[in-house]
């Protein structure tokens, strides 16, 4: 671990409310970095449990630990700023109260931030946590290159996923009261979509860290107070970054989309909480920016509500999928039919999530009831089973993702015969060619690409496919594209969602 320099160079900010029960979680992740010099402050915001008691507890152990309770309760960005006004690295972390860092978080950043000068904000992927749980649900990647537009229409880094200099943190640009407050309304939710995208308009360059470095976690059965205030915050929000006039034309157009994805979020908790009136008003408004938002059987739309349902590791979605499903308004009326399809699809996920996390009882329980439910795995199953499977490699190694594919062949066969057995493989074979062209492993190619072709001979008319086996055995290379490219795209969408 290396302490040796006398000044500090990077500040985490923790900003804490009823945080006594996770805080500790969260300052270990820290204190087991394998970059030592940082400072982390902790900044309570008047919690009325013993939340200080706790990092008091931290602070006499190790003098890097600082101790701040705010004297009025004002939020998270309020308590972010405070931290930064009495911090003093050159480099800014902000890190979720219930979340936790990977050991390698801070040297990783801090390379990539030394190493190119111009960047000042970095991300990075992020390990999803099963509900109420330490376990794994799914890796989740953002854009390798975000947008404006990425910033808005879904924010897709967590405040936790984020790295920055410190002469943009407190960029005076950036701060100001108009998204923490608008006139006697708190704004609760979408802050970061303000600051990240001020700091993207005004010229900050964000660079992205290809690993997967921190744990979010969520809690089970949580009830969710004041859904209106919480919409309104976030559309709010969203109409900031686009009245400011340095934000794009090209970005503005994409204004509808935005505030309807945000109606969609929110409409959803509150038809799960049984708000009926407001849930259905939501999606109604949603819809009227979108029509087109469920009009494609099995579409985007429908996906996204089955994979919001199975966030919940131990719940029945099948109950909380009929419950939005079926107090929809009008204007969703055909997704009633496909009720089944999406519960049956649900169990899959669930199924293939358990086997790749090697959650075993809940691989047998959710397979089971996916042939039982006669679960259908499409080509969006597999697109989304293959790109999971990538990520998975890329954080723990070749060997211990075919040990995956080894234990997942066997639940896919049960449900759909040694065909869907064979184009498993061949689709995880193809992923890997194209994966490994374009690294430059040119080697590796034509074995990858002969496995795919034997499991699924179809792969032997695909122009994509034979430009990269005929390169790499000639050792050239340009940009193809993948066969995956559609689905992943399908996934952005999920994402916007």
């Amino acid at each position: 671990m290396d302490v040796s320099e006398s000044s500090t160079r990077v500040s985490i900010i923790i900003p804490a409310y009823k945080g006594a029960k996770v805080i500790g979680d969260a300052i270990e992740s820290v204190l087991r970095q394998n970059y030592g010099n940082f400072e982390l402050l902790v900044v309570d915001d008047c919690s009325p449990d013993n939340t200080g008691e706790v990092v008091r507890t931290y602070a006499a152990l190790d003098p890097r630990v600082r101790y701040i309770r705010q004297q009025v309760n004002g939020g998270a960005d309020v308590a972010r700023r405070t931290g930064l006004d009495l911090s003093t690295g050159d480099i800014v972390v902000f890190l979720d109260q219930d979340d936790q860092i990977h050991p390698d978080k801070l040297a990783a950043h801090v390379a990539l931030l030394d190493e190119d000068p111009t960047l000042g904000v970095t991300y990075n992927s992020r390990f999803e946590l099963n509900y109420s749980s330490a376990t794994v649900r799914e890796i989740f990647r953002p854009p390798e290159r975000i947008s404006l537009a990425d910033l808005v229409l879904g924010f897709p880094i967590a405040p936790s996923d984020m790295v920055m200099r410190r002469t943009w943190a407190v960029a005076p640009e950036i701060w100001d009261d108009s998204f923490v407050t608008q006139g006697e309304e708190v704004i609760v939710n979408g802050g970061e979509m303000v600051f990240c995208g001020r700091l993207f308009m005004a010229g900050c360059k964000f660079g992205f860290v290809d690993r997967a470095l921190n744990y979010r976690s969520h809690h089970a059965g949580r009830q969710l107070s004041d859904i209106a205030l919480r919409c309104n915050s976030e559309l709010r929000c969203q109409e900031i970054v686009f009245a400011d006039p340095r934000c794009t034309d090209e970005v503005r157009a994409q204004r509808d989309q935005a505030f309807a994805n945000t109606y969609c979020v929110w409409g959803y908790e509150a038809l799960v909480q049984g708000e009926l009136e407001l849930g259905q008003d939501y999606f109604r408004r949603a819809h009227a920016l979108r029509p087109e938002i469920s009009a494609e059987s099995h579409g985007p739309f429908l996906r996204w509500l089955v994979n919001e349902s199975i966030v919940e590791y131990q719940q029945d979605h099948a109950i909380e999928l009929a419950q939005v499903v079926n107090h929809l308004p009008d204007e969703y009326g055909g997704l009633g039919a496909e009720l089944p399809w999406a519960v049956a699809r649900g169990h899959l996920i669930k199924g293939t999530r358990a086997v790749m996390w090697d959650l075993p009882e809940g691989a047998d329980r959710f397979f089971v009831a996916a042939v039982a439910a006669e679960a259908e795995a499409d080509d969006s199953y597999y697109g989304m089973l293959s790109y999971q499977l990538l990520l998975y490699e890329k954080e723990m190694g070749a060997a211990a993702t075919d040990q995956v594919i080894d234990r997942l062949a066997p639940y896919l066969q049960r449900l759909g015969g040694k065909r869907a057995m064979r184009r498993f493989r061949a689709a995880v074979a193809v992923d890997r060619a194209f994966v490994s062209y374009q690294k430059g492993s040119l080697e590796q190619v034509p074995s990858a690409v002969l496995r795919a072709v034997t499991n699924q001979p179809e792969y032997l008319f695909n122009r994509g496919v034979v430009s990269i086996f005929v390169r790499s055995l000639i050792g050239q290379r340009r940009d193809v594209a993948a066969p995956g490219v559609a689905e992943q795209s399908d996934r952005e969408l999920e994402r916007a969602l």
